[in-house]
């Protein structure tokens, strides 16, 4: 139950904080329109073109063995 509490916690800032920025950067883009407005809209479309594990698969490859957690180490 303790654990739960964190972990909720932690959810529910990260969920907080992730759409107070996609509010932000949503209005910002359409109040300023133009080049604002394409740029973020291409960066938006960018980061969803990657799926996430592919992305941590890219990390992962270029990353130092040594300094990864015990549970990500590759035998």
């Amino acid at each position: 139950m303790w654990g739960a509490r964190a972990s909720l916690a932690v959810g529910l800032v990260a969920a907080l904080g992730a759409a107070l920025l996609g509010l932000l950067l949503g209005a910002a883009a359409g109040h300023a329109g133009g080049v604002l407005d394409l740029a973020l809209s291409r960066a938006i479309e960018l980061v969803q073109a990657f799926p996430a594990l592919l992305l941590v698969l890219v990390v992962l490859a270029f990353a130092d063995p040594r300094h990864l957690p015990a549970w990500l180490a590759v035998a």
